[in-house]
């Protein structure tokens, strides 16, 4: 854009890729006073830096959404792991001979339901119980 200024995309973040966060870069660049955003930090006219007052203050926008991306991976933990249930309760699958699976729900001549199968239990049942308690 103009000599001395940088300006770039950070990339993608993991679940927030809908966020366009960038940067700026000025070097040996003047930038006027009354251009500065100076809420927080300050400039004098004679170029002397005053950091803000409460050192934290500025930590704290950044605080929120790390854990606004904490609640939302748990949120989508939720919905993801209610779906794989859902689907393990629906789903049939082999039930070589028509038997009846030991301790299973299986009818002879149906086929058992994926959620009977231990793998099954072993692999959702935590998630499942991680998500909720959360």
């Amino acid at each position: 854009a103009m000599p001395g200024v940088g300006a770039g995309d950070i990339g993608p973040k993991m679940g927030y890729n809908a966020v366009d966060n960038g940067f700026l870069r000025f070097d040996h660049v003047r930038v006027p006073r009354r251009a500065m955003l100076m809420r927080h930090s300050k400039v004098d006219v004679d170029g002397t830096f005053h950091p803000p007052p409460v050192a934290k203050a500025s930590y704290g926008t950044m605080v929120f959404v790390r854990s606004d991306i904490v609640m939302n991976a748990a949120l989508y933990m939720k919905k993801a792991v209610t779906i794989a249930v859902r689907y393990n309760l629906v789903r049939r699958q082999s039930n070589p001979g028509g038997e009846k699976a030991s301790g299973g729900s299986g009818q002879k001549g149906m086929e058992l339901q994926v959620i009977d199968y231990q793998h099954s239990q072993r692999s959702l049942f935590p998630i499942l119980a991680r998500a909720f308690a959360f």
